[in-house]
């Protein structure tokens, strides 16, 4: 039975009462009895619903694999049960009925208490392989006593393993570190997979260019996860991910350097590419300036401009051959 949804329907049932009764013209009725049944009955729902849902949980934690139990919602339990025995005990003062149960419920909350430490420190699922393998060493627990991996927390309750919990719980906090670490590289990873250049055109020639407003946006991005990389790499819990970190935190930088040259290269050329190609410009202006050089340039640009058409995502960057060495050449 829910007791509040009861309660609720005869709320609505009162309402429909009086109702009646005002069209009628009869007494009202105050309901001073239904108010004073729901103030005698709430506590003692609020003690067996309190008891139940407690126990509920406490047999399914005890019976749950480490990996399944949310430390949270333990805690979360145990504090909602403090203040709740609180109210409870304040809300039957000294009914001697009701104490002894209210005992027996102080008494589970500390059995949950007690287990907190050994939850907050095994049921972490940022707990990898490795962990688990210095968990077993600092437990001084052999494969064949017990696999923490698959254990429930009943097991790991009857081993005793308080002596070491503060060691067990440095390693469990430095799984989190790394944890938070790889979601952010995860999380970057994930958001340049969909990062493409766009390509249009110089005015009204068909000559690819970069488009603008999408590099300024890459721009920012690289600003900011070329901080973030260097972070992680520079971070006390990035040891078991440092060649990935650093990997990462090279592409940032070759997709960043590469994207400033590859805009200065544009800027150049699109300033050049009139002069070379306008015929009201005079014989004797255009042999002051390097054409060949200029010819080279443009053919360049054309290729590395039609290769990026075809692969434009930006981590692709490093696939066109010799792309660095081009750009940097024909900077000029």
């Amino acid at each position: 039975m829910n007791f509040h949804a009861e309660v609720d329907e005869l709320e609505k049932l009162k309402q429909e009462i009086a109702q009646e009764q005002s069209q009628l013209n009869e007494i009202k009725d105050d309901f001073s009895h239904l108010q004073n049944v729901v103030r005698f009955f709430e506590p003692y729902y609020e003690l067996w619903t309190r008891i139940d849902d407690m126990m509920t949980k406490k047999n399914t934690w005890e019976n749950s694999k480490l990996a399944d139990i949310d430390a949270d919602e333990v805690a979360q339990t145990i504090k909602e049960s403090i203040r709740s025995l609180q109210k409870l005990q304040k809300d039957f003062g000294n009914q001697v009925s009701v104490q002894n149960i209210l005992r027996s419920l102080q008494k589970e909350i500390k059995t949950l208490e007690g287990w907190k430490p050994t939850v907050e420190a095994l049921c972490n699922t940022a707990l990898q392989p490795r962990h688990w393998s210095k968990i077993k060493e600092v437990s001084g627990m052999s494969a064949d006593e017990i696999n923490f991996e698959t254990a429930t927390l009943y097991q790991v309750l009857d081993l005793k393993v308080s002596d070491v919990l503060p060691k067990l719980a440095e390693i469990s906090e430095n799984a989190k570190k790394e944890h938070r670490l790889e979601e952010m590289l995860k999380s970057m990873k994930r958001e340049w997979e969909s990062m493409n250049f766009e390509i249009t055109t110089f005015r009204d020639t068909q000559i690819p260019i970069l488009a603008g407003p999408k590099v300024e946006e890459m721009q920012q991005k690289l600003d900011e996860d070329v901080l973030i990389s260097q972070t992680i790499r520079n971070s006390p819990a990035v040891l078991p991910l440092l060649e990935e970190a650093r990997h990462w935190e090279r592409t940032m930088m070759f997709t960043q350097e590469t994207i400033e040259i590859w805009l200065r290269v544009q800027t150049n050329y699109l300033y050049l590419w009139p002069i070379f190609n306008s015929v009201s410009i005079q014989d004797e202006v255009k042999s002051l300036l390097d054409s060949d050089g200029f010819s080279t340039v443009d053919k360049a640009w054309r290729n590395i401009m039609q290769e990026l058409k075809q692969d434009t995502l930006a981590l692709n960057l490093d696939k066109i051959d010799n792309l660095e060495t081009i750009l940097k050449e024909s900077n000029f």
